[in-house]
């Protein structure tokens, strides 16, 4: 590697809106301890003098916290410190799980930039996400759009590594382009000449201090600047921003490789680990993209509100740590399980020895409170917290409206005139027929077409894992283990699981049918399938006991609509997830897209490594044969077969159709553990004309 011209100091901190606390606390140890001693580590670097200057880099929503809701000190020593050049920000406003967003909020993320450049007379041109391993190309037009010239990604030193240019041009589908900085780590912050970020003469080190540790000492940094001195004596080592970076590498710009290819974000499938927020966002998401176009009865600041709290549920941290909040390495099994969460303690000294690595961390930061389960539940209260606290601070009058369009949608009364369903039977426009299951084994259209003649469409499925699963996942997906070990065991599994009796065995378990009935509804026909679990999966698991289907068809064929409950759910903490099954049959199964933050994404063109089986997606649509699937609660869809854990390389077969991740528990880390609410799931399958005949 040639060596730098010059090396750009980037000093930064991991932002984890939660993980190491709760929420609430973190980010009020931000304001009132880490910015504060930034500010002072800068003013008396300044002061000293010399080449080894401290700019703290952040996202941007940080410093526009900080502005909003610091004391009238600190937000004077805030606007001091950023017109002095000690605080600079990033384009992005934090770290997000970019599917997860749609286009209008992703854009209004990008305006809280956008507002302190103004207030400040800056030009932000670059922008930093980290940890999460990947991002849809979907980023890159509103990126551009916004001004953003360089994209910084770190990925988790464990998650699979894209297979990317470290240094390259990302074009999106529409032309637009931006260039991409990609690291195998939060960023390159290792004096080692390789592990440093290089584009043409320029170099990029980043001085993280992980995850919500705040600012380094004042003797770390006048030692990394000796260190980076020694090892590149020729190179002038300066303090900088990612901005100053992004200028520098400019001319070497059209020297990149172009990549157009779609990475996706191999965690996604954490966020279905907490349905009743993901339906809740995903709701109030649809409404503030509506307001935002315009007739809203919010105000611009009431909007803003909503704006911000669907964002901080769009952050990529769930909840504080398991390992070192719940380090009970024991009680899986169901009714050990319960009584553990009854008792409300835990023993850590109950734990098997060979996981004494993991439990490093919990002993070097126990809780004040000490360890319970009802402590580590609350830390999933956040995301929770963020939406109802948006909603809470509008007007009476439209907080209810506001409410009422979040809600699931009440069960409807089946009329005493209902009538049960036997063979096939009119549903709308269309011909059914219900399969043992539930699902819809026949879907004959006014044309003859049969949309469920390859799969029957609406298949629920619980699932179960075994520790074998998880060997997969530790084999094909992670790296550096040799390493990091110690925390990755914990976060990204589940120790101790594999010692449950009886031995945890991966298992798929279907609804049987208890009776179906269907009804009118002024143009509209419904047909209502209630199914029942098996006792085994729902009494020793935690499946719902009860599955209630509602379809919904109008008489001019152009819809299908979809209402799923899954009821009476126990809390389980071994590994599980719910699937919902939707596979159209269409001529052309390559013509499948998927929309994410409004762009068409080919599902069988991504790198390596990307997440070529899991997205989050708005839409699924198919142009040739005028197909749309639109899910309204549930975000993340595998495609091809249920897959969860056994990750590859291999695209999943579009002709299997799609298959909706309702909830899971599989990741460790912050996610949520268990889940025992009632939810209902909306679908909406639209035919455009090719059902009309």
């Amino acid at each position: 590697m040639a060596s730098p011209r010059t090396i750009h100091v980037l000093q930064k901190t991991h932002l984890d809106v939660g993980y190491t606390d709760y929420a609430q606390n973190v980010i009020a140890r931000y304001v009132d301890e880490y910015i504060p001693a930034a500010i002072a580590l800068a003013d008396r670097l300044a002061e000293r003098g010399g080449p080894e200057q401290f700019i703290w880099t952040t996202g941007s929503w940080l410093v526009s916290h900080a502005l909003r809701n610091g004391t009238e000190q600190q937000r004077g020593n805030v606007d001091r410190a950023i017109r002095e050049g000690k605080i600079a920000w990033h384009a992005m406003p934090m770290t997000i799980q970019s599917e997860l967003a749609d286009r209008s909020l992703f854009e209004f993320g990008l305006g809280i930039s956008q507002d302190l450049d103004r207030t400040y007379g800056r030009s932000t041109v670059a922008a930093k996400m980290t940890d999460v391993p990947g991002h849809t190309v979907g980023v890159v037009p509103l990126l551009r759009a916004g001004g953003v010239e360089l994209l910084h990604l770190g990925v988790n030193p464990v998650s699979a590594l894209p297979e990317v240019p470290h240094a390259f041009r990302w074009r999106a589908p529409d032309g637009s382009e931006i260039v991409v900085v990609y690291d195998s780590d939060y960023g390159a912050s290792r004096v080692d000449p390789e592990q440093l970020t290089m584009v043409g003469d320029q170099a990029l080190y980043i001085a993280f201090t992980n995850d919500n540790h705040g600012p380094p000492t004042e003797s770390t940094v006048m030692g990394l600047f000796d260190e980076l001195r020694t090892s590149y004596p020729d190179a002038e080592i300066v303090s900088s921003t990612l901005d100053r970076f992004a200028a520098a590498i400019t001319e070497f710009r059209d020297e990149l490789p172009c990549i157009e290819s779609e990475i996706g974000d191999t965690w996604i499938h954490g966020v279905a680990s907490d349905p009743w927020v993901l339906s809740r966002y995903r709701r109030l998401s649809r409404a503030r993209e509506a307001w935002s176009r315009g007739h809203s009865p919010l105000t611009e600041d009431q909007l803003a509100d909503v704006s911000e709290g669907l964002l901080l549920v769009a952050e990529h941290t769930w909840g504080e740590s398991g390992q070192v909040f719940l380090p009970d390495f024991v009680n899986y099994e169901k009714s050990a399980f319960e009584a553990a969460r009854r008792r409300d303690e835990i023993d850590i000294s109950a734990n098997p020895e060979r996981y004494a690595p993991q439990l490093e961390a919990a002993l070097s930061i126990r809780p004040r409170q000490g360890w319970s389960y009802s402590a580590y539940e609350q830390s999933w209260q956040g995301k929770r917290d963020f939406l109802e606290h948006a909603i809470d601070r509008l007007p009476e009058s439209v907080r209810s409206v506001v409410r009422g369009m979040i809600a699931s949608p009440a069960k409807s009364d089946a009329p005493v005139d209902r009538v049960p369903v036997l063979g096939v039977t009119k549903l709308g426009a269309f011909e059914v027929a219900i399969a043992g299951d539930g699902a819809l084994s026949l879907l004959r259209d006014r044309t003859g077409r049969d949309w469920a003649a390859q799969h029957p469409i609406g298949q629920y499925r619980y699932e179960s894992f075994a520790p074998e699963d998880y060997g997969v996942w530790f084999d094909n997906y992670c790296r550096g283990l040799d390493l990091h070990a110690g925390w990755a065991i914990a976060d990204f599994g589940k120790p101790g699981f594999e010692s449950s009796t009886p031995a945890p065995r991966r298992e798929v378990f279907r609804p049987v049918v208890l009776e179906a009935e269907t009804w009118r509804e002024g143009t509209t026909d419904v047909l209502r399938v209630t199914a029942a679990m098996s006792p085994d999966a729902s009494e020793r698991l935690g499946a719902p006991r009860v599955v209630e289907i509602d379809y919904r068809a109008s008489d001019d064929g152009a819809a299908l609509s979809i209402e799923l409950r899954v009821c009476q759910k126990d809390a389980n903490r071994l590994p599980e997830a719910s699937w919902f099954s939707l596979a159209p049959r269409v001529a052309e199964p390559e013509g499948w897209r998927l929309r994410k933050l409004g762009a068409l994404v080919d599902p069988v063109d991504v790198v390596r490594n990307g997440n070529r089986r899991m997205h989050a997606v708005e839409a699924l649509e198919h142009a040739v044969d005028d197909v749309t699937i639109t899910s309204i609660d549930a975000a993340v869809v595998a495609i091809g077969e249920q897959n969860l854990l056994h990750y590859g390389n291999s695209y999943g077969d579009l002709r299997e159709g799609f298959h909706f991740l309702l909830h899971n528990n599989v990741w460790g880390t912050n996610y949520r553990m268990w889940f025992e609410e009632d939810q209902t799931y909306e679908f909406r399958l639209e035919f455009g004309d090719a059902a009309a005949g």
